[in-house]
């Protein structure tokens, strides 16, 4: 899906789940995708970089998926 637009498969695994959901710990991506968390801290960078996901100030953090 986002691989098009230049991200990695890992970015695009990560913008799929949370995008399904209303929003997602790093630990939920991580129970529903099986990616580790460094990987998925490394996606979300990339991710918020591009403008694609953004966090709340919640504690645990929260994502939360904006439109491509």
């Amino acid at each position: 899906m986002l691989t098009a637009l230049g991200a990695t498969e890992t970015e695009d695994s990560v913008y799929c789940f949370v995008a399904t959901t209303v929003s997602a710990t790093w630990a939920e991506i991580s129970s529903a995708t099986g990616l580790s968390a460094g990987d998925i801290r490394t996606a979300l960078a990339g991710l918020h970089q591009r403008g694609l996901v953004s966090h709340t100030s919640d504690d645990p953090v929260r994502y939360v998926a904006s439109s491509p």
